[in-house]
């Protein structure tokens, strides 16, 4: 279903789930030679979850003062769960990127990762790690485990014939949710 790796001269087996988006509106989910075509992508992450995301891992998770960051900080944690079914769903509503989904999902391989592809730095600041079905975990719990990531590829065409160089952000963000 992937690519073969070599990690310390032994071949694992690999599986890549690739989400390209050719605009802010429109993604592609591909693995191993299936795809989906392009279909209509609608970001379900609010301004406010951004917000309450960039608050949680950088204001909270920095330096947390009292009672009542720990009730915001559990009132964000509770909404993690439905910004990933969302994203999940958003993505992977899709009949064909849904098939691609539940074979990397059912896929054995050693090495797994989900990869975002796009020149959009508004697509790429999306917190993916939260992605999930309802019922199971957040994807980076998964074993084998799974890795997210952006796939940029400096001075290549992209996607839809346009430069891929994403456009600046002023800060960059992560996020590292803990449970």
């Amino acid at each position: 279903m992937g690519l073969r790796l070599e990690r310390k001269g032994i071949l694992v087996a690999s599986a890549e789930l690739l989400l390209q988006f050719s605009t802010s509106k429109t993604v592609k989910v591909s693995c191993g030679s299936s795809d989906s075509q392009w279909f209509e992508f609608a970001n379900p992450v609010s301004d406010k979850d951004r917000k309450d995301i960039r608050w949680y891992v950088e204001t909270y998770g920095a330096h947390s003062l009292a009672e009542p960051d720990d009730d915001a900080a559990r009132r964000i944690e509770a909404r993690f769960p439905e910004i990933g079914k969302a994203l999940l769903e958003s993505v992977f509503d899709n009949k064909a990127a849904f098939r691609c989904f539940t074979a990397f999902q059912q896929s054995d391989a050693d090495d797994r990762v989900i990869t975002i592809e796009s020149g959009d730095a508004a697509i790429l600041s999306i917190p993916w790690e939260l992605i999930h079905d309802t019922d199971g975990p957040f994807r980076f719990h998964d074993q084998p485990h799974v890795r997210l990531g952006p796939r940029h590829y400096p001075g290549s065409a992209a996607i839809a014939g346009t430069p891929t160089s994403p456009a600046r952000s002023p800060r960059s963000r992560l996020l590292w949710p803990a449970s």
